[in-house]
Order: structure tokens, then sequence, then C-alpha cells
């Protein structure tokens, strides 16, 4: 993922400039900025997520609002650095962090009929915010966080109109765009939201048996959003002095994946990853 140029010269004269005439901090809001979902629900619920429980119903709307908006902009991973140029960049803690990538699954058997996640998602956007994390970091959380959402939606206690999981993920490993610079250890939270809504006139025992389908889906589907070529992505370019060297690496953009049982028009499960500044 990582590969080298042979541009040093350039790179030399470009830290000879940023040496000359020193960056200026930029003064940021310390106010949290809540995702474009979480600020959806807040017309319903004004002190959300403090207080306030939303329906499915009510996610999935806010959902379908927030895919709308970005429509235009649905994609595939860039592949292209950035337009502004590379970063300069050296990771405090020496380096990225891998996580060793794995066989997605995306369908499974339930009720002896196909439940599956859609081939492409609903991208938030085509560019990281000034504040992300790596796809890595979203990968080796995937499970845990799977765990919560199921939690969440077993503890409401699964009924026709299905269920809601929402789960604040307060990030303090993000990375931050200062002008050509990439900085550390910057607060991010990512936002995931999981909403059940089973086929109508399905059986309590049935409903149960869907769920457990999506609850196997949640983690490959989170690892896909954060994937290469399968999710919303983009690669962040940067350069580090201490190695003379370039390297690319991947960041989470956030989206929406819907997951679909037997073909049906209307997905039974959508399930979300925003992100948002932590002030």
């Amino acid at each position: 993922m990582r590969y080298q140029e042979t541009v040093i010269t350039t790179m030399a004269v470009c830290l000879a400039s940023v040496g000359a005439n020193p960056l200026q901090s930029h003064k940021r809001d310390a106010t949290p900025q809540y995702s474009g979902v979480t600020t959806c629900l807040q017309k319903v619920y004004p002190n959300f997520p403090a207080e306030g429980k939303p329906t499915p119903e009510e996610a999935r709307n806010c959902l379908q609002e927030q895919t709308h908006a970005k429509r235009a902009d649905r994609l595939h991973a860039r592949d292209e650095s950035l337009e502004a140029g590379e970063l300069i960049y050296e990771p405090d803690t020496g380096g990225v962090a891998t996580v060793q990538p794995r066989g997605l699954v995306e369908s499974v058997l339930r009720l002896g009929k196909n439940l599956y996640i859609d081939k492409s998602p609903f991208c938030y956007g085509t560019e990281v915010h000034d504040n992300f994390v790596w796809v890595d970091d979203v990968r080796a959380k995937s499970n845990e966080i799977c765990q919560q959402l199921r939690e969440q939606i077993d503890a409401s206690g699964l009924k026709q109109d299905g269920g809601v999981g929402i789960v604040f993920d307060h990030l303090t490993n993000g990375h931050d765009k200062q002008g050509h610079q990439l900085k550390d250890k910057r607060k991010v939270t990512a936002t995931y939201l999981l909403t059940f809504i089973p086929p109508a006139k399905t059986t309590i025992d049935g409903i149960k048996e869907i769920a457990s389908g999506v609850y196997d889906l949640c983690n490959d589907g989170i690892e896909k959003l954060a994937t290469k070529d399968l999710g919303c992505t983009q690669d962040i370019g940067y350069y580090r002095p201490s190695k003379a060297k370039h390297y690319t690496d991947t960041a989470a953009i956030g989206g929406q994946f819907r997951m679909f049982f037997d073909g049906v028009a209307d997905s039974v499960a959508d399930l979300s990853l925003t992100f948002s500044e932590d002030g």
C-alpha cells in the first residue's frame, strides 16, 4: 500500500519553504461537530445523544436524508492523491498500524433465504475531513462496535418494528490536516448506526432469526466500508522527513451499506458510519 518515488529534490525545496514560512496554527471550535445523522435526530430529540431513543423508522429516515443529500457524491474509493499535494507527516508511533485483511462475508442464509449486504455503498462525501482516521483503526474495532450495537437492539426487545443501535466512539488517535502538515493524536468521533426493520408479517421467531443474520453481517459491513475499492475511502499521500520517503495510506470517509432479504426491494437493515470533530 506504500510506494516510494524519487523526487527528493523537489521535497527538499518544499521543506525549506515550510521552514522559512512557519505554518500558522488554526483556531478550532471547541464545540463538538455532530454528524449529519445525529444532527437530523436532534430535530426530534433536541438533547440527543444525551437524551432520547430514536425509533428504527426515525433513524432510517435520517439515514435516507443523509443519503439523498450525498447521492451526487456516491463513489467507491478514490485512487488519486490529494489535489493540494502531499502532506508532511512524521507518525508519533513510528508508522501507520496495519490490520491483516481477511475475507469478507457478504451474505448468509436465514429462514432458507438469502440475507446480503448491498454491493455498493453510499459514501458521505468524496474526501476526508481535516480530522480523520486510517481505515485500519476502523477495522480493528468492528467486532467491538457490532457487539455494542447488538446489545442495544436486543435490550429494547425485538418486535415487528425492529430495533436501532447507535454507538459514539470517541477516538483520540485521529489525524489533522493543518496546511501542508499532518498531525497525530486528534479527537474524532465515529458514529455507528444500525437500524433493523424486518419484513412485514414476519413472526417473532422469524424476526429473531433475520436479526441474527444482520448481526453476523455487521462486522463485515463495517470492514467493507473501510476497505479500499469496496467501501468509502481516500488515499492520502505524505512524506516522512526522517525516512526521506513518500508513502500512501488509506483513510476512512464514512458511508452507508444496506442489507436485503430474499431480494425484496426495501432493505431490512441499514448500517452507517460517519465522522465528526470532537472539539
